[in-house]
């Protein structure tokens, strides 16, 4: 929305929101809100399982972990471009400092040692409803349905 507000118009005069396009509203996080909740309590529970901790299904606990929790007001940065065509895209991708990137390149640590991740991939299995899998993916859309309506 800072870089495509409602009311933008594109290059060619045709509003940039329009026909399947719909501009979202943003989100303010209520954790009385139950939609919000069950998002929050998948996501945490997927996040739990992929480092091998037990998850919780407490809300009650989680929204008083919530309450503890301060998210910053959204700051934009001016050095952030999203690119509204493929050719300012590829003009961008030609842009890459491949010196700097292959500085960068070399800090890296050797892949080997991540071999002994702590990470666990969790494998989607929509069959089982004690997983968390369809939660999240009911909780996103029902959040992204409200957010266009």
């Amino acid at each position: 929305l800072h870089n495509f507000p409602p009311g933008q118009v594109t290059s060619s005069g045709v509003p940039f929101w329009a026909g399947l396009k719909r501009c979202p509203s943003p989100l303010v996080f209520d954790s009385s809100n139950e939609t919000h909740m069950d998002f929050i309590v998948a996501a945490a529970n997927l996040h739990a399982q992929n480092h091998r901790l037990c998850g919780s299904r407490d809300r009650g606990a989680i929204e008083q972990i919530l309450k503890m929790v301060h998210v910053p007001a959204f700051q934009p940065r001016a050095e952030v471009k999203i690119h509204v065509t493929d050719e300012e895209a590829e003009q961008s991708a030609k842009d890459v400092d491949e010196k700097r990137f292959r500085e960068l390149e070399a800090k890296l640590r050797d892949p080997n040692a991540f071999t002994r991740s702590l990470m666990e991939p969790v494998i989607f299995e929509k069959d089982d409803d004690s997983n968390f899998h369809l939660d999240f993916i009911v909780a996103a859309s029902n959040l992204r349905a409200d957010r266009k309506s």
